[in-house]
């Protein structure tokens, strides 16, 4: 990559950062209480309710995130990658990401409190199945397990409370290869 596309890419990346900082979802995920809770009565099927961002704004949220993890996107974070595989970019600025990086990938591997038959599902494994089951497309491989969620009535709610936290996860992690890429690009001698 040249220094001029480094400079795109990194740049696009935090413009479409921002915007997702700016989103009802981004501010409700990191500065008001989500989870969810269960209400029952005797004879009665029990109820779960979430609090958080409504169903509306994660998808709002979604469209504009997609584009960090579909790799064609300019923004992608297979993009920024390729960007701090560059020697322009200073080492410890390199290490910074790649170890951000890594943080990412360990989070999306490990377990999350979910279960399919003797399966336990990984934070990433729920993302995909939210974005390519659903929200962002409706892939074959991801939607029948999707379909089956949504199906579940307000235990579904449970389901999206989890893609909610790891939306937020990820949306830290963005935001802290945000400012880094800032740091990137003033050392590259160019206003962020």
């Amino acid at each position: 990559m040249t220094r001029e596309q480094i400079l795109q890419s990194l740049r696009l990346f935090n413009e479409k950062a921002e915007k997702l900082a700016q989103t009802s979802f981004s501010r409700t995920v990191l500065f008001e209480s989500t989870g969810w809770s269960t209400h029952a009565k005797v004879g009665e099927p029990a109820v779960v309710e979430r609090r958080g961002p409504p169903q509306e704004s994660i998808e709002a949220f979604v469209l504009t995130f997609r584009l960090f993890v579909n790799k064609s996107d300019l923004c992608s974070l297979h993009k920024v990658t390729e960007a701090y595989s560059q020697a322009l970019i200073r080492q410890e600025l390199r290490q910074a990401f790649f170890e951000t990086q890594r943080c990412l990938s360990d989070y999306l591997a490990s377990p999350s409190p979910f279960r399919t038959e003797n399966t336990c599902l990984t934070h990433g494994q729920i993302l995909d199945t939210f974005m390519w089951g659903g929200l962002a497309h409706a892939n074959v491989r991801y939607k029948q397990q999707y379909d089956e969620w949504i199906s579940l009535g307000s235990l579904s709610e449970i389901h999206w409370n989890q893609l909610v936290i790891i939306l937020g996860t990820y949306l830290k992690f963005i935001i802290h290869l945000h400012d880094l890429n800032a740091k990137v690009i003033v050392a590259l001698g160019e206003t962020p």
